[in-house]
């Protein structure tokens, strides 16, 4: 008599294929069309962004009035109102008005926004708080919180300490690639001066879309 169990296995193992595809999470039409939108609306708001920061220098309170705006207008989109408070932050920190900024900064948490409020803070001279945070990241390979470690140290006086990481920037090669390599450059050639001019701020990473932080390859 013919047995049947092979054909059984293999209805049962065909089953149990068809569950597992059931349980694939697929995306909709609809999902997609709704991710579109909203990465055309972010496109926009972008182009927008780029056209006030090329306003700030010459209009910043007009700016910050625009700003306030785009947040009541934007305000369920986390993404756009992270941005805004960021560049209201960046603003408030070269108008001066340091505690303004460290307040618009506080609203997301990123290293971008920790190494504004370092900026702010060493502004205030409150260098232990800035050290803090700036402790608070911890790191393997050298990168750009060395360049505001160097930035730091410069500014606090530790002149050997400070060069000591632009030379280990300007050794990774790999590095040669982003804009503060450049800085890093400029910075050895300073601090080699008979009498250098020591830096009195660290550099605050601005928000501005477009930025291009990959000097070479323009990403």
């Amino acid at each position: 008599m013919k047995s049947y169990l092979p054909f059984l296995v293999f209805l049962i193992f065909f089953a149990s294929c068809k569950n597992d595809v059931k349980e694939i999470p697929v995306t909709s039409f609809e999902d997609e069309m709704e991710m579109k939108k909203w990465d055309s609306i972010y496109d926009n708001f972008q182009k927008y962004e780029l056209h006030l920061y090329n306003e700030y220098n010459d209009k910043p309170k007009y700016v910050i009035s625009k700003i306030d705006s785009l947040l009541i207008e934007y305000k369920n989109d986390a993404n756009i109102t992270a941005d805004l408070h960021y560049f209201k932050g960046e603003i408030f920190y070269y108008l001066g008005d340091y505690e303004k900024s460290i307040h618009e900064l506080k609203f997301e948490n990123t290293r971008n926004t920790e190494i504004g409020l370092i900026c702010n803070y060493v502004k205030l001279k409150k260098f232990e708080k800035a050290k803090q945070i700036l402790d608070s990241n911890s790191r393997n390979d050298i990168n750009f919180d060395d360049f505001i470690y160097a930035n730091y140290y410069e500014v606090i006086g530790k002149v050997d300490q400070a060069r000591k990481l632009y030379e280990d920037i300007k050794s990774d090669k790999p590095l040669k690639r982003f804009f503060y390599y450049q800085l890093v450059i400029e910075r050895i050639a300073v601090l080699k001066e008979n009498e250098p001019q020591l830096l009195n701020s660290i550099y605050f990473p601005t928000g501005n879309p477009g930025f291009k932080e990959n000097v070479i390859n323009g990403i």
